[in-house]
């Protein structure tokens, strides 16, 4: 885990017909617009991928924490990238302390916001940061609220209004060693009221999310030790405009249990997800709960395998369906390869009832981890985090996900299928104190325009080239451009592209053949000299992949 992160087939061995639709060929010219990709972005020490959403002129904004680049020992950054994942400028934000950035957004008028926390040069005292650009990421004004301890936030939104909420924890004001922060400011930054929420045990809030009614819900979790060990139960907490609590309650059983991200679903209901050690298959399951606006529980359960699997961010779809990720140590390739030494990114779809439609992971064989996800405007998704995999030694790099809306990106990827058990939660009304006194200030953060790395991690065919052994072989290779190409694969196919080093489409062949083994042209006159990747996606949703020279 980054030290700057304050939370946290075998297949049959025979030879199948290869089929290729042409049905796949008609539909990738109808979607030849939509780019679906994982991509590397980062420098030579440690970077975090936190928020990644897509902009009003179709690219994409990555927002992160940077030990790479910047004026300290870690900065805030803002990467932006065009519609295809390709980087059009990155910016890090910071003083000549440690600050982190761990949420942005963009606002109604395009302007970028984001939050984080800013260290005092002695290291011991943080105050929460929040900065605001424009949307070639020039700094328009940048403040800090705090008090005499520890602040930091870790998400917020727009308000209706166009202002600001924060949510995150403060150890400044309230009842206990940690306390719910939420702050909600106007558009310039400047407080409406900060609040603190909570007992004398600890909590902390991380996700927050504005109903039609103005009111506000908070999630997060409560933190105590007894007897020695630690238990947690996850917490939701209402709102009115003004931030007066209506309600609050705490979600658990015995062990462990907390609530990362929360969102409103088309019913009025709440949706929220997190972590249980209670309940599930595994030593650390992913929560999925479903309530009434109320905060009542119509059902909650856990999904995972024999190992950890946690989540970080939930997101309602335009059909009642749910959308979740984070990471999982039960299932992907690097659990396969390394075991317990490993995990893969993920995401997963469940309908209204919890039940699970698909889930996809994603890495290699090291630690690929993810946070929040956002829904894309062509119906796909985009996955933020970060992989220690294609990286320098001891380094980690930001991993930015886009998928298709069934969660397919083209390489580096398993459909896997959890355990899904019922979590028998126990929800109970909790009396919170209330507190405020927070202060608002100003600060100068430093600018720096870099030149950051931005790689294809599925031209990495490390992993690739381990999964297809003795099932993708391509020959001969290097090919002139008159010769065609024969592919042989032990499994059953159901398209094979050609890319260039960008990872850019060149080519999809769509073709009839014999078992075993296909003869393509293609087409190599029309492709220059150089690498390329031959494709090939197989029945069981794994992406082969081989290196193609034309001479």
């Amino acid at each position: 885990m980054l030290i700057f992160n304050p939370y946290f087939c075998d297949m049959t061995k025979k030879y199948f017909h290869l089929i290729f639709y042409c049905l796949i060929f008609s539909l990738n010219q109808t979607t030849s617009a939509q780019y679906n990709f994982q991509r590397l972005i980062g420098g030579s020490s440690q970077e975090r991928g936190q928020a990644l959403f897509q902009t009003s002129d179709g690219g994409y904004l990555y927002n992160a924490a940077t030990l790479s680049y910047g004026s300290g020992s870690a900065d805030g950054f803002f990467v932006k990238t065009d519609s295809q994942g390709l980087l059009s400028w990155s910016k890090a934000y910071g003083t000549a302390a440690f600050d982190n950035s761990e949420f942005a957004i963009e606002t109604y008028d395009s302007k970028l916001v984001g939050v984080g926390a800013t260290y005092f040069p002695s290291g011991t005292n943080a105050d929460v940061m929040m900065f605001k650009t424009n949307p070639q990421g020039q700094l328009l004004w940048s403040k800090t609220y705090g008090g005499g301890g520890n602040e930091s936030v870790v998400h917020m939104i727009e308000t209706s209004d166009h202002g600001y909420a924060l949510v995150g924890f403060t150890r400044s004001i309230g009842s206990g060693s940690e306390d719910i922060l939420f702050i909600r400011t106007d558009e310039n930054g400047d407080t409406i009221f900060t609040r603190s929420y909570g007992t004398p045990e600890s909590e902390v809030g991380i996700s927050i999310v504005e109903d039609s009614t103005g009111e506000f819900i908070i999630c997060g979790k409560q933190t105590r030790v007894i007897n020695g060990f630690l238990y947690a139960d996850g917490i939701l907490l209402r709102t009115d405009p003004a931030g007066n609590i209506l309600w609050t309650k705490l979600y658990g059983d015995s062990l462990w249990e907390e609530l990362e991200s929360v969102n409103i679903a088309l019913d009025g209901g709440l949706i929220s997800c997190g972590s249980t050690t209670t309940f599930g298959a595994g030593k650390y399951d992913i929560l999925a709960m479903k309530t009434s606006a109320q905060g009542n529980i119509e059902w909650a359960y856990a999904y995972g395998g024999a190992e950890i699997d946690a989540s970080y961010g939930v997101l309602c779809n335009s059909d009642s369906t749910f959308t979740i990720s984070g990471y999982t140590n039960s299932y992907g390739y690097g659990h396969q390869q390394r075991g317990d030494d490993s995990t893969n990114i993920f995401l997963m779809r469940i309908n209204s009832l919890g039940d699970t439609l698909w889930m996809r992971t994603y890495g290699d064989g090291l630690q690929d981890e993810a946070y929040r996800c956002s829904a894309a405007n062509d119906g796909g998704y985009l996955v933020s985090g970060f992989t220690t995999n294609y990286t320098f030694q001891d380094s980690a790099q930001m991993m930015m996900i886009k998928t298709d809306s069934v969660g397919y990106t083209g390489c580096h990827e398993y459909t896997s299928h959890p355990e899904k058990t019922a979590a028998l939660l126990q929800d109970s009304s909790v009396v919170f104190s209330q507190s405020s006194g927070l202060v608002n200030g100003n600060i100068s953060l430093i600018e720096m325009l870099v030149n950051t790395y931005d790689n294809d991690a599925c031209l990495y065919t490390g992993m690739a080239d381990e999964m297809n052994s003795k099932k993708l072989f391509i020959f001969p290779n290097p090919i002139d451009d008159e010769q065609k190409i024969r592919i042989q694969s032990s499994t059953e196919l159901m398209f094979v592209r050609i890319l260039n080093l960008e990872g850019r489409l060149m080519k999809e062949i769509s073709l009839s053949v014999p078992a075993g083994e296909i003869s393509v042209t293609p087409e190599a006159h029309r492709l220059s000299s150089g690498i390329y990747f031959i494709q090939a996606g197989n029945v069981d949703g794994q992406l082969l992949m081989a290196k193609l020279i034309v001479q």
